[in-house]
């Protein structure tokens, strides 16, 4: 795997995959200073054919297993050198032994001596940049197990044949694990940043959250979405777009939610929907934005934004009054478009403008602000109260500077410090920004209760949500719990997968402020749709950024007494 990195056969973006069928494990982490996600507090690794269980009887790395923070941080050279178009499939588990079950099927997984200790000399490698490198198609839930036939391993046999009927120049990451066939014995899942792109491309696929809407018998104009609720955002005058599919290109109608629970929601239609089976319905955003009627260019202003005023689309824009709860308001200087931030906590600290402006003749350009900007304020809804509050005091967010930690063997990988920086709901950077200075997050549970969770950032400045945190995506909601009872889960550090974050502020600007949004759940929620790109182009720096540890630069000296003829005394 090392010398993909370097292989001149490879061009730069050229697809890549990694496949491995075989056996795999779980043992104690390197380091006792290794933070994991995992109940058992256990590290996965994968074991080649010339596994030796004693480290203490094999050469060199040659007969041990390999960790999944290694092979993360191997990727993540490949991916430097050659592009992050990477995708790997793991048909394997790391749990259990190889017998035979009784159904006739293995268990692709070794049970390690309770006393088996990995080598420190399995961390020489440079640090991972997390589920950014690639995308992980895997046989099965961590801990859990995968099966083999006599020819095949169940998930490698269901993904070809899906592979076979399907068009995979329009097949996601997410649409082959959503779509392969059910397997009874184990549940495949799909990890990584760019899991909505086009297998073996790097093309995105990105879609809104699409929700299945159907009549609800023996009600006039009633509907119900039976997975769309409370803990997906949606609250009562949520207004919905409906489509007869789920390409979203046959629009039928309009649906309002009357009525919400944590899971579910009712809507009904003010006119009569034709829908008699199950159609297809996208949420419908609406900025709040104000405009001074007293500017002079108030009539030019109201003039671009006219196709988003019709509110005949999935996005829209509710003219507002100063102070009457608006998300942006417009401004022109000099034929440029201006907007200023209406969040209240935003222009307590000194943010009030975004530091971007567009020409008001580049209609285009301002419509696309504006849709994205109506995507942006909807989803983070600072202005409807958390009703789902019987987690609140029971799950709790850290931040923490992150400081390098050198093993040994000067194996180097991130900890976190001890000082929360969460002060009261409150995260405080201050001047401590730059390249130099990584943070990550730590997400604690205090409840009983496995929990599935999110964690974004919304860019106030820009308009883009930054991805932190996502679990992985499977069939049937079968997902890896990411933090199970009492227990903690590491972003940016740790065996995580996911990359510690630094803060800068853009050249014009001396105050930033971002929101971070956790959702938490009882149930396993995609919401992996919230990401969005900002609007500005990519000539703006951004505030917040993927840190990149520069491999640890260590010298010394010392100094060696020699002595020469008798010593006397």
């Amino acid at each position: 795997m090392e010398d993909l990195a370097d292989n001149s056969a490879i061009s730069k973006d050229d697809p890549i995959l990694i496949y491995y069928a075989g056996h795999g494990a779980e043992t104690d982490p390197p380091d006792h200073r290794w933070a994991t996600s995992s109940e058992n507090r256990k590290v996965q690794m994968l074991l080649p054919h010339d596994f030796v269980k004693n480290p203490e009887r094999s050469e060199g790395i040659r007969g041990q297993g390999i960790l999944d923070m290694t092979i993360s941080k191997i990727l993540s050279t490949i991916a430097e050198n050659k592009s992050n178009n990477i995708t790997v499939i793991f048909d394997c588990c790391h749990s259990g032994s190889g017998t035979r079950a009784t159904d006739g099927l293995t268990v692709r997984g070794v049970d390690l001596p309770t006393n088996y200790v990995v080598p420190a000399n399995l961390l020489e490698h440079p640090q991972s940049t997390g589920l950014r490198s690639h995308v992980l198609l895997a046989a099965c839930e961590r801990g859990r197990q995968a099966f083999e036939n006599q020819v095949h391993g169940l998930f490698t046999e269901e993904l070809l044949s899906l592979l076979k009927k399907e068009d995979i120049n329009r097949l996601s990451y997410k649409d082959i694990i959503m779509r392969i066939r059910h397997l009874p014995s184990q549940a495949p899942q799909c990890e990584g940043v760019y899991s909505d792109r086009i297998i073996f491309t790097a093309e995105n696929k990105p879609r809104p959250a699409v929700f299945d809407i159907k009549p609800i018998p023996g009600m006039s104009n009633q509907f119900t979405f039976d997975s769309a609720g409370q803990a997906h955002g949606v609250t009562i005058g949520d207004k919905f777009a409906v489509h007869s599919n789920k390409h979203l290109n046959s629009l039928i109608g309009y649906v309002v939610v009357s009525k919400t629970t944590s899971f579910s929601s009712e809507c009904f239609a003010e006119v009569p929907l034709p829908i008699f089976g199950v159609a297809y319905a996208v949420q419908v955003s609406t900025l709040r934005l104000f405009i001074d009627r007293k500017d002079p260019s108030y009539a030019r202003l109201v003039q671009s934004i006219g196709p988003l005023l019709a509110n005949t689309s999935r996005h829209s824009v509710q003219l507002v009054d100063a102070g009457k709860g608006q998300d942006l308001s417009m401004s022109m200087y000099n034929g440029r478009v201006q907007f200023g931030i209406g969040n209240e906590i935003c222009r307590q600290y000194g943010l009030t403008d975004m530091p971007y402006d567009v020409a008001v003749d580049d209609t285009d350009k301002v419509l696309s602000i504006l849709r994205c900007a109506s995507d942006f304020y909807s989803r983070l809804d600072l202005n409807h109260p958390n009703k789902g509050n019987s987690l609140k005091g029971k799950v709790h967010v850290g931040c923490h500077k992150l400081i390098a930690r050198t093993t040994e063997d000067l194996g180097t990988f991130l900890d976190r410090e001890e000082a929360n920086l969460n002060k009261e709901g409150l995260i405080d950077i201050g001047d401590d920004l730059g390249d130099d200075t990584p943070y990550g997050f730590t997400i604690s549970n205090s409840l009983n209760l496995p929990l599935y969770v999110a964690l974004f950032y919304f860019d106030m400045s820009d308009l883009s949500i930054v991805q932190y945190y996502h679990p992985p995506t499977a069939n049937n909601e079968k997902v890896d719990v990411p933090l199970p009872p009492r227990c903690s889960l590491p972003i940016g550090y740790g065996d995580g997968g996911w990359d510690a974050q630094k803060y800068t502020l853009r050249e014009n600007q001396t105050i930033d402020v971002g929101f971070l949004k956790l959702y938490v759940s009882t149930k396993y929620i995609d919401y992996s749709s919230i990401c969005q790109s900002s609007p500005f182009h990519n000539g703006h720096a951004r505030a917040t950024g993927i840190f990149e540890m520069r491999p640890k630069e260590v010298w010394s000296t010392m100094i060696i007494p020699i002595v020469q003829g008798k010593c006397s005394g």
